[in-house]
């Protein structure tokens, strides 16, 4: 405030209104002494005052204009409002200036919609890299589950790819998306079908020592499948369209999970065992 006064005040400039002063004032009836106090606020030594402390702002207000944080320095909140602030389309102007603000160091944007968006897309971008690295560590436990048998690894893992590749497949057909609550579920619906792959491929393998396994298996995956599905199911009558695509892709999974393990997964089976003898 000072450095700004002396800049614009300078002596040649409160000179010259001293004079128009003293040349004015009488014909208006005024005593040119009446404006000393000018003269003296515009030379005077201002030092900064800290405005959280000052009590220019109302109490009522500090807290939503104003907060201080744990390292001694302030924070200042104000809102911006967009003129088609219902659009908040990647395009939108909502995004654009959320995105401007969020780049300079010494802002910040708090707004919970902005930045659950942002992290739904981080989750989506990643999700497809973290499935296929999930993939491929189950794919090295079935190799040593197996004994490194390639063969009954590969034939165990195989539903899994598919039943996942199926998902995505009917999910972009139907034009139903990844949100949060999907993305999370299918890594459960994943874990299941490699349940289900593991039981029907343990049945397989030890069906020379134990004929029964295989159904008591089948049976077993039967019926946890059935409960799912009804579970499931329901979902696909909700009103909310994110529990809904949670229904759709989780029945779809189930539904692909069951029908590899039981029919294609058997049939490979015997099919590689034929060629072997």
């Amino acid at each position: 405030m000072t450095a700004l006064c002396i800049r614009f005040w300078t002596g040649e400039r409160l000179q010259r209104i001293r004079r128009l002063i003293n040349e004015t004032a009488p014909k208006a009836q005024l005593r040119p002494e009446a404006f000393e106090p000018f003269f003296d606020y515009a030379t005077a030594n201002y030092c900064p005052d800290a405005l959280y402390e000052a009590n220019i702002i109302p109490e009522g207000y500090q807290s939503t204009l104003m907060e201080q944080s744990y390292n001694g320095e302030y924070l200042c909140f104000t809102s911006v409002r967009c003129a088609n602030d219902t659009v908040r389309s990647k395009e939108s102007d909502y995004h654009r200036i959320c995105d401007a603000i969020a780049q300079s160091p010494n802002l910040l944007v708090l707004d919970t919609y902005y930045y659950t968006i942002d992290t739904l897309n981080g989750m989506n971008e990643d999700f497809n890299v973290l499935q296929w690295v999930s993939m491929l560590f189950v794919f090295v436990v079935l190799l040593f589950s197996f004994r490194f048998n390639l063969r009954y690894a590969l034939l165990g893992f195989l539903p899994i790819l598919l039943s996942w590749l199926i998902v995505l497949g009917t999910m972009a057909i139907f034009g139903v998306r990844f949100n949060l609550v999907n993305i999370i579920i299918s890594t459960f619906i994943f874990g299941i079908g490699v349940d289900y792959s593991i039981f029907v491929m343990s049945g397989l393998t030890e069906s020379g020592k134990d004929e029964h396994l295989l159904g008591y298996h089948k049976t077993a995956i039967f019926f946890s499948a059935v409960i799912l599905i009804v579970t499931v199911s329901s979902m696909l009558f909700a009103g909310h369209p994110a529990i809904k695509s949670v229904g759709f892709s989780t029945l779809v999974g189930l539904v692909s999970a069951i029908v590899l393990s039981y029919v294609v997964q058997p049939a490979m089976y015997r099919l590689m065992n034929k060629k072997t003898e």
